[in-house]
C-alpha cells in the first residue's frame, strides 16, 4: 500500500487493489487485448469466494515508492503480440502514474493465452459447414 503525505489534512493510502485495478483497466483498453487471466491459483480462489475480482490477472509489487506490475493478458487471435504488449505496458504506465501518482518502474506482460473466438479462420469454416447428420445404429445383440 502506498502513503502519501499531506502535512495540513492527513495520510492518503492506495492499496495494491485499487493500482491494479486501474493496471487491469488501462489494459483492457488496449486493441488485441481479450482479457486478462488469472491462472489456476486465480480461478480457483474467484470460485471459492464466488466474488469476480477486477484485478484478476495482475500482480503489484511495490517497494521504495516505485511498483512493478505483471499483467497475465489472453490476446486476440491474429494481432501482433510484441506491439500489443509493448500498448499495454505504455498505457498502464501512463494511467497509474496519472491517476494515483505512482511511479512505475516496469510493466511486464506475460501472454498466457489466445483467443480464437472473435473473426477467426477456425469459426467462419464451423458457421458454414451443415449440421451433422444423426445416424440411428441398433447394437442389440441377436442370438
Amino acid at each position: 500500500m502506498e502513503n502519501f503525505e499531506n502535512e495540513y489534512t492527513g495520510d492518503i493510502k492506495i492499496s495494491d487493489d485499487v493500482i491494479a485495478t486501474l493496471a487491469a483497466k488501462a489494459a483492457k483498453e488496449v486493441e488485441g487485448i481479450a482479457g486478462m487471466t488469472g491462472g489456476i491459483v486465480g480461478n480457483i480462489t474467484a470460485a471459492v469466494l464466488g466474488k469476480k475480482d477486477t484485478s484478476k490477472g495482475i500482480d503489484v509489487d511495490m517497494e521504495g515508492g516505485t511498483a512493478t506490475i505483471t499483467l497475465h493478458v489472453k490476446v486476440k487471435y491474429g494481432v501482433k503480440i510484441p506491439e500489443v504488449a509493448w500498448k499495454a505496458q505504455e498505457n498502464v504506465k501512463n494511467m497509474i502514474e496519472t491517476m494515483a501518482g505512482i511511479t512505475v518502474d516496469k510493466v511486464n506482460v506475460s501472454v498466457e493465452s489466445v483467443d480464437f473466438t472473435e473473426d477467426s479462420p477456425e469459426k467462419e469454416a464451423d458457421e458454414t459447414e451443415s449440421p451433422a447428420e444423426i445416424i440411428d445404429i441398433d447394437v442389440t445383440e441377436e442370438n
